[in-house]
């Protein structure tokens, strides 16, 4: 009886975490779908603001690629060209419901990202229970962390590596003539320009990801410093994958990603200094 007792027990509390993981994934969609609903009525603003705002000159990046161009040809004296123009190309639908199905997806992924802030805080709601209150106090403001984190992330990469992209893949052209001409699909549009920011989006993570692991004993500072020049290969290699193939776009997405590793580095740092004052007062 008390083994059958105690597997009930064990069962109710596990059905238990089932059943607070539902109702905080539950409020997690409810979250996104509020954030797609806005997103659905404010096509305008998210399509023509937005979406397709990097094939407009007056994007912010040309024109700040522009002025970077004029103060540095004014500071040394000569000609630096830097700036950049959106190529010239045309965007097609060729499906009868192509226009209605990418509707429906950007308004899911605004949702997505206008909810991120409420879906870390439900999920740290869901975790903090089973931390310590001295994991709770090195955890404090990691919605913030993370969601600022993000949306930096996002930020870079739409602002940075989207219109160089845009600019090199649309202006690319094979052969002498002008006999091929880019007409782009509406979703391939649609899709560089999203996964290319929630790519960055993710990467800007780093820090988090490698303040868990090394909450959990499974990466150090000097593991990280070990192996420094494989994460530069290995950064590089995936800014190469995330940027057209020209040396200046892949430093300019490795030169953050960098500075992120090294803000790892020092995160490590900083949990084994805490780790070691705490077993030397607990000693």
């Amino acid at each position: 009886m008390s083994g059958k007792e105690e597997n009930s027990a064990g069962e109710t509390s596990f059905l238990g975490h089932l059943f607070i993981l539902r109702a905080h994934i539950m409020r997690m969609a409810l979250y996104v779908a509020a954030g797609a609903v806005v997103a659905f009525f404010c096509d305008r603003i998210i399509y023509d603001g937005i979406i397709f705002a990097p094939r407009n000159p007056d994007f912010p990046t040309y024109r700040f690629f522009c002025f970077i161009s004029e103060k540095l040809s004014a500071l040394f004296g000569t000609s630096l060209d830097m700036c950049m123009s959106p190529a010239k190309f045309a965007i097609q639908n060729r499906e009868l419901t192509g226009q209605f199905n990418s509707h429906m997806w950007v308004s899911f992924v605004s949702g997505l990202i206008i909810a991120t802030p409420l879906i870390v805080w439900e999920i740290w709601r869901f975790v903090s229970p089973a931390l310590t209150p001295g994991e709770k106090r090195s955890a404090k403001g990691v919605v913030f962390y993370v969601s600022s984190l993000f949306f930096a992330g996002i930020a870079f990469g739409y602002f940075v590596i989207v219109p160089m992209s845009l600019n090199f893949f649309a202006g690319y052209h094979v052969g002498v003539g002008d006999e091929i001409v880019n007409n782009i699909e509406l979703s391939s549009y649609i899709s560089s320009v999203v996964n290319i920011s929630l790519a960055t989006g993710l990467m800007f993570q780093m820090p988090i990801a490698i303040f868990v692991l090394s909450r959990m004993g499974l990466v150090s500072s000097s593991f990280l410093k070990r192996y420094r020049r494989h994460a530069i290969i290995v950064i590089l290699i995936i800014s190469a994958i995330l940027t057209p193939p020209d040396l200046m776009s892949q430093i300019i997405l490795a030169l953050p990603t960098l500075l992120l590793y090294q803000a790892s580095i020092a995160i490590c740092k900083r949990i084994e200094k805490e780790r070691a004052a705490a077993e030397a007062s607990a000693a």
